[in-house]
């Protein structure tokens, strides 16, 4: 155990108690990475918070002397942090915390945050009023501990809006208690990094990341460059933690894009050869922002070049530094990000080389750090990846074994902890919902409702304890999938409630942003499987509403870009489909034969690849227009509940797959 009680101890003048109390609050709450949690107490690691920070001085003695429980406070803190401005530099109460402190822990941080004033301005000639340094903090102690003449450079955050502000002051602030630098701070936030590739299949994901360089407060060198450099490190901060916790839970690309944007020009200022390999990772992962944020508004001719760039850097940067965690971790991204445009446009060859090699970076990472849990959560994400491959090509057992892996990575992290960190808690959920989809391929409906059933609990506490979109968005899909599952059975009245439930999420998720490309593609998708309810309830009324609006979604999203699979093959081709439906069953044989076409001309013939939404769509054209039904022989055993209902209906022989009531879909 750590000889000390406190994490740190605050002190600070009685003018500045408004600040005292926002940064006493901050720092309690804030959740370091679980791998540097052994560097406090073990009350503060078993809290897994930067706690207790000892603040109390309302039991100061009306003396020259400091209280008995305030020099024992002092006596038992890992370190000071001193809240600087022109009041505490004439606090007698503050200049005595310093000074103590000093003498009793010479070898422990005193950290200052700098809140108004200006540090040294007691040197500059009429402005000694300005001074934001305590004596006791502005020089050093003698060996007997009195004052000396030596002038003290203390480690600073400067708190000021024209300093670091409040987001990177604090960042500052935290790894100095830590010891650390702000890379380990910023890469907690990795856990988004596949949850493009998880969500845009029917399951979910989180993935993304960005880290920056600790630079240190020199009061003595405010040229020009030193300031650019402070203005690059606190933008990108910034922009990767306070900023993404802040829009993320609202989704708003808008403003990250922007911010995002304005990392890249002032980088486009700077000669390359200039910077060094820690600015250059730095412009690679601005640059990968800039490009997810392309990639979720459907811009992928933009994206993929900009991934591409980012990606050449980081492996040029590892190819210099081959052994060194942050430039494993830099282009394991990129790795990430190139192979996931690879699957999204279908091209799997490359997507699984990218995939592999993300992998391969990934246990590289774990190898060398087996204790810092946010390399163990690369290689859950990248079991997902390459379980998601799997999946897709039919291959279940090893996608579950994938899945599997990816599970007891989350569990060992604590993803199941009730109150434990969310991206945690997503990640598990996904690897149950991956599950789900393997043993549902294996046409095992029940056992895949039970998983799904397990994943919604976890979205559920999650948004119990806050509003976050993530979860919003994560639950929408699993109301997709569940309304699936229970159609699938049988179960209409069931299946209802849950696409009401999906169609409600897609319409509050577009509202909060109506340029997210991605959640343009849930709500289509929400509207299809509720007209589907709609028609198996017999009410092709409410199924025109809603299959309409997402027809003309689907439409919007494929020609915005046509090399996205998902939208025309989940999205336009049951929409297509699913209209021409809707107007044979209202008696609207002609509109009906027009819908069929668009259909036939925009998919037919089917390649070998085509998913089982393709082939539905497909089977229920043939039925609208009454030509020649699907060639069940060279579909196989494929496992859809739809398809295996359809092929009953006309008479073929086909593994038999849930209990679907296409007798109620196809009342004409």
């Amino acid at each position: 155990m750590a000889d000390w009680r406190y994490v740190a101890f605050l002190s600070y003048s009685h003018r500045d108690k408004r600040w005292a109390d926002w940064l006493h609050r901050a720092l309690e709450t804030y959740r370091p990475p679980r791998h540097l949690l052994g560097r406090l107490s073990e009350t503060a690691s078993s809290q897994g918070r930067l706690r207790p920070i000892f603040r109390d001085r309302d039991e100061l003695a009306a003396s020259a002397d400091l209280g008995e429980r305030i020099e024992r406070a002092l006596s038992e803190a890992a370190a000071l942090i001193v809240l600087c401005s022109p009041a505490a530099a004439r606090s007698r109460w503050t200049n005595q915390e310093i000074a103590t402190f000093k003498r009793i822990h010479p070898d422990r941080p005193i950290l200052a945050a700098i809140i108004a004033g200006e540090p040294y301005a007691s040197n500059m000639e009429g402005r000694g009023n300005e001074e934001c340094f305590p004596e006791a903090l502005r020089f050093e102690l003698d060996s007997d501990g009195t004052l000396s003449d030596r002038r003290a450079e203390p480690i600073a955050a400067d708190f000021r809006e024209q300093g670091d502000g409040r987001r990177l002051g604090k960042l500052k602030l935290i790894a100095g208690l830590l010891n650390v630098g702000l890379d380990d701070l910023v890469q907690r936030d990795n856990a988004r990094r596949t949850r493009r590739l998880a969500l845009v299949a029917a399951a979910s994901a989180i993935g993304m990341v960005g880290t920056s360089a600790l630079a240190l407060y020199a009061f003595d060198q405010r040229n020009e460059a030193r300031e650019q450099r402070a203005e690059a490190d606190g933008l990108i901060e910034y922009m990767l933690t306070d900023l993404r916790s802040e829009l993320e839970p609202v989704g708003r690309l808008d403003v990250l894009d922007g911010v995002g944007h304005r990392a890249m020009q002032y980088y486009a200022k700077q000669s390359l050869a200039d910077l060094t390999d820690t600015e250059l990772g730095r412009r690679a992962r601005a640059t990968q922002l800039v490009a997810e944020v392309q990639n979720l508004r459907g811009d992928n001719e933009a994206a993929f070049p900009a991934f591409q760039q980012s990606a050449r850097t980081t492996a040029a940067i590892l190819e210099r530094r081959p052994n060194d965690p942050e430039a494993l971790f830099n282009h394991s991204q990129s790795e990430f990000w190139v192979g996931y445009l690879a699957w999204q446009t279908g091209r799997m060859d490359a997507a699984q080389r990218h995939f592999s090699n993300y992998r391969d970076l990934a246990e590289k990472l774990v190898a060398m750090e087996p204790a810092n849990d946010e390399f163990r959560a690369e290689l859950g994400h990248a079991n997902t990846n390459l379980g998601v491959l799997s999946l897709e090509r039919g291959e279940n057992p090893e996608a579950t074994e994938f899945f599997r892996q990816a599970e007891l990575v989350w569990r060992r992290l604590g993803g199941d902890a009730p109150d434990g960190p969310p991206e945690l808690a997503h990640s598990l959920a996904q690897a149950i919902a991956w599950q789900s989809d393997a043993r549902r391929k294996e046409g095992e409906l029940a056992a895949a409702l039970d998983l799904r059933e397990a994943e919604r609990r976890i979205y559920e506490r999650l948004l119990a304890r806050s509003d976050d979109s993530g979860a919003r968005e994560s639950l929408l899909v699993n109301s997709l999938s569940l309304a699936r599952m229970e159609f699938d059975l049988g179960n209409i009245a069931r299946g209802r409630e849950a696409a009401r439930e999906a169609y409600r999420l897609g319409d509050d998720l577009r509202r909060r942003d109506p340029t997210n490309a991605l959640w343009k593609a849930f709500s289509a998708r929400a509207g299809i499987v509720m007209a589907e309810g709609h028609l198996l309830a017999n009410n092709p009324a409410d199924a025109a509403t809603a299959n309409s609006a997402a027809l003309q979604t689907c439409r919007e999203l494929v020609r915005g870009d046509p090399g996205v699979r998902e939208w025309r093959d989940d999205c336009l081709a049951m929409a297509l489909a699913q209209q021409a439906l809707i107007d044979l069953s209202r008696g609207d044989r002609a509109q009906a034969q027009l819908f069929a076409e668009q259909f036939r001309r925009d998919f037919t013939p089917l390649a070998e690849s085509a998913n089982s939404s393709v082939l539905v769509a497909a089977g229920l054209v043939s039925m609208v227009d009454g030509r020649a039904p699907l060639d069940w022989h060279a579909i196989g055993s494929y496992p859809d509940a739809r398809l295996s209902a359809m092929a009953d209906r006309e008479g073929a022989s086909f593994s038999k797959t849930g209990a679907y009531p296409i007798a109620q879909l196809l009342r004409f």
